[in-house]
């Protein structure tokens, strides 16, 4: 690096923000910010995915280098779907909460029961159920 420091400079949306000092205070390290920074320098559908608002207050905190890129084609297709599909992901806690006592039912029971068939059909499904929680 001819004696100089890396900088740390990605675009968001339509701004290019200096991150040079705050490499070091990032929970991902700065080994992940060296991978990133070869990989792709606008940010924008990364960022909006991996972080906060309270991570987008502090991306705007940074210092503005540029503010004339427009954004690209991609990044507002991800806003577009991002809020066509934002309602799919705000959770039900009532029907959590009813499909967590039902798993939790499940494996109670289908361990206590004597029927063995019963048994290994209500702990398939309870599993089920646990994988699809889980993974929500």
């Amino acid at each position: 690096m001819n004696g100089k420091s890396q900088e740390y400079h990605f675009i968001y949306k339509n701004q290019e923000y200096d991150a040079t000092d705050y490499v070091n205070k990032h929970p991902g390290g700065r080994e992940f910010l060296d991978k990133f920074i070869d990989e792709k320098k606008d940010i924008t559908e990364y960022f909006a995915t991996l972080h906060s608002k309270k991570a987008l207050k502090v991306l705007e905190s940074f210092k503005i280098i540029r503010q004339d890129y427009k954004e690209t084609q991609t990044s507002q297709r991800y806003f577009e779907l991002r809020e066509k599909v934002i309602h799919l992901y705000k959770p039900n806690w009532i029907k959590e909460a009813l499909l967590i006592l039902g798993t939790l039912w499940g494996l109670i029971y289908g361990s206590l029961c004597t029927n063995w068939w019963l048994a290994i059909f209500i702990l398939c499904v309870t599993q089920i159920i646990a994988g699809w929680e889980g993974h929500s």
